[in-house]
């Protein structure tokens, strides 16, 4: 912990030093103060914080996981956050700083000369959601009051967390940059049993009255600007609602839209709320 605290108060002086070049201009801000106050406090929090991290993580050789995938059983790959955040195919610059496609997940399959089995799986709530800035045609000020995330919270920094109706546009454009999938986990259905009616996106209208039913990728990865155009686009889209009477009718109604069956349907958050559809079922989703 010696050596963890030496460094730690090497980057505090560091950024004190940046700070008091610009601290002049900063706002006079509750936000600004309480940030400010974190480069003068007492840091033993910050290494208690540390120490109980390093209980519960766990920092593993590179072999570790050639050795998992040797074993029976399933080895699942989770992105951190959402593909429509992608730091490449995202809407710049409302993105994230990784790759959150398949990618990462192929690379390390590919590493270690893995050949077994490898199942795909798209995962969406039965709404659109959205934390902080960005556009979001499908937002809805009513569905945000209505439907408010237990783990993620209104802050100064992030902004607020917004919800809106099921995009299908946006689906499709997030099957187009993740890679082939062999099915989709609908999640949150049991969020909008209350609602009357749900009402999809199926389309945008643009002023000068054209549709927009899918948006195309840009044929090159790590064009910002490509994905910056794309951004300025959404911003002055409207969404064209449908209308689904009932969560039971979604999965089947989202299957046909996109071409790809519906595999799993979460009502709730225990693992007994999940729902794996059987293969019949599927194919009877399917288009």
């Amino acid at each position: 912990m010696d050596r963890l605290r030496s460094k730690l108060a090497f980057l505090r002086r560091v950024n004190r030093a940046k700070v008091a070049a610009i601290q002049a201009a900063l706002p006079n801000s509750t936000a600004v103060v309480d940030e400010l106050a974190l480069l003068f406090d007492d840091d033993t929090w910050l290494l208690d914080s540390y120490r109980t991290f390093m209980t519960v993580a766990q920092i593993v050789s590179e072999n570790y996981l050639a050795t998992i995938l040797q074993r029976s059983g399933t080895v699942v790959f989770e992105a951190a956050q959402g593909v429509l955040l992608d730091e490449w195919r995202g809407f710049h610059p409302y993105t994230t700083w990784s790759t959150t496609t398949l990618a990462n997940a192929e690379a390390l399959l590919a590493e270690h000369a893995y050949d077994g089995t490898v199942t795909r799986t798209g995962i969406t709530r039965a709404y659109a959601t959205r934390h902080g800035a960005g556009p979001f045609v499908t937002e809805d000020a009513t569905l945000t009051a209505q439907l408010p995330d237990a783990c993620n919270h209104n802050s100064a920094w992030q902004q607020g967390f917004r919800v809106g109706w099921l995009d299908l546009v946006m689906l499709r454009y997030a099957l187009a940059v993740a890679g082939p999938l062999d099915g989709l986990a609908l999640t949150c259905l049991d969020r909008l049993a209350d609602q009357p009616s749900i009402r999809p996106c199926t389309h945008y209208s643009q002023s000068d009255g054209q549709h927009i039913d899918a948006l195309t990728p840009s044929p090159r990865l790590q064009d910002l600007v490509y994905q910056e155009k794309l951004t300025a686009l959404l911003e002055e889209c409207q969404p064209y609602y449908t209308r689904v009477a009932s969560i039971a009718e979604l999965p089947a109604m989202l299957a046909s839209a996109l071409g790809i069956p519906v595999s799993i349907c979460s009502y709730g958050p225990a693992a007994t709320d999940k729902v794996a559809l059987p293969t019949a079922q599927r194919a009877a989703v399917e288009p």
